[in-house]
């Protein structure tokens, strides 16, 4: 049995253990970002701090709860600056994932709580995200509206987010083609690139510099409406 201290990761195992083809799956931003700046912040995390694949993931939901934190109890007058706290966020979502495939590929060693651990940090951002951002422009614009927005976006987003896993695994367990957008398809393509995982921080920042956060809120709660009902009527049409 190896120990721990036999279990040693280098930078190119962390970089090696991502294929060419995933690595071609990827939204811009993760490719050319996120992805990059990740494979140093899991050498890191895991050589110099001793953090597992989970406890990374676990890292990034305390990230999210000082994100909300912020953004609910000290109520600052800008959201430019906390949103930076799910960028950091967004990196450690791909670092877990990179500490997970490198020990995987190079011990064979595997977790079965990752995936859970790795979903839930997902999750617990969709169910925040928006509606902290609904908060913060019903306190600044003195406008409860926007908060029940927020909420409203949230809850679609998990709804979607539970739709389209549901379906994945429906579809795994029937060996039937994806019943929601594939891969290689330009409504794939757009949806993942404006998630919370690629371009969403970015856009989020980008509208709160400029004083115009309540749009973002109302274009992300058209598109978490949007992809809420497609997997509504895929279900429909699943279900004849």
């Amino acid at each position: 049995m190896l120990s721990k201290k036999n279990i040693g990761l280098t930078l190119i195992d962390i970089k090696s253990s991502l294929s060419k083809e995933d690595l071609k799956k990827l939204t811009i931003m993760d490719r050319y970002v996120l992805r990059k700046i990740s494979f140093y912040v899991s050498f890191i995390l895991y050589k110099y701090l001793n953090l597992s694949a989970n406890a990374v993931s676990l890292l990034s939901i305390l990230i999210v709860l000082l994100y909300g934190f912020i953004v609910i109890l000290i109520q600052p007058q800008s959201l430019t600056t906390p949103l930076m706290l799910l960028l950091v966020w967004a990196i450690l979502d791909c670092a877990d994932g990179n500490l997970a495939r490198a020990l995987k590929k190079k011990y064979g060693i595997s977790n079965e709580y990752g995936e859970f651990f790795d979903a839930l940090s997902g999750y617990f951002t969709l169910a925040t995200l928006w509606i902290t951002v609904g908060y913060f422009l019903s306190i600044n614009l003195s406008n409860i509206d926007y908060l029940l927005l927020g909420a409203v976006s949230s809850a679609l987003a998990l709804l979607s987010r539970m739709i389209n896993l549901r379906f994945i695994i429906l579809d795994n367990s029937l060996g039937t083609k994806k019943s929601l957008p594939s891969k290689g398809t330009y409504v794939y393509w757009l949806f993942e690139n404006l998630e919370i995982g690629s371009f969403a921080i970015p856009i989020l920042m980008i509208f709160s510099i400029y004083n115009i956060l309540e749009y973002s809120l109302l274009f992300y709660l058209a598109l978490n409406s949007a992809s809420t009902l497609y997997g509504l009527l895929m279900l429909i049409m699943k279900a004849k």
